[in-house]
């Protein structure tokens, strides 16, 4: 199982990277994390939401062509306080379910819980939805999480 934090929903993936999004709560904005405001300038997107990438925008994008595809876009300032306490607060939590852990990012983890599923009897998927609700509970973000084979 492949868990993402600060997404927006769960999916079903197999051997598949899911989207990297920094925000805390669902919004109909396009909102994208960059060093600068500078439309002009040659700083990347760093992430972006669902919303922005919707029309059409994507991690990497130089800010102009981004404003070019999408006008409304707002930018956020990074917050490295906060993605550190997040992802702490991430591994804590998956921690607590398997100790069968592969770090990805900062935000996203791979998971093997084969284990816990023979244990408590448990889908795969009532595992990711319990991770999920836990995460928003602990740390008010949302989390999408991608099902499949592996070998970790």
């Amino acid at each position: 199982m492949a868990l993402k934090a600060a997404a927006r929903s769960v999916t079903e993936r197999t051997d598949r990277r899911l989207p990297q999004v920094h925000k805390t709560e669902p919004s109909p904005q396009t909102l994208v994390a960059s060093e600068s405001e500078n439309f002009s300038s040659l700083a990347a997107i760093a992430s972006c939401s669902y919303e922005a990438r919707l029309a059409g925008v994507r991690n990497g994008m130089i800010m102009k062509t981004a404003k070019e595809l999408c006008p409304e876009l707002r930018t956020i300032p990074y917050n490295f306080e906060g993605y550190y306490r997040v992802s702490r607060q991430l591994y804590e939590i998956v921690a607590g379910y398997t100790h069968d852990i592969q770090a990805a990012s900062c935000d996203e983890v791979i998971l093997d819980v084969t284990n816990l599923m023979e244990e408590t009897g448990a889908t795969g998927a009532e595992i990711a939805e319990a991770m999920r609700e836990e995460i928003y509970k602990k740390t008010k973000c949302t989390a999408s999480a991608g099902l499949g084979k592996m070998g970790l």
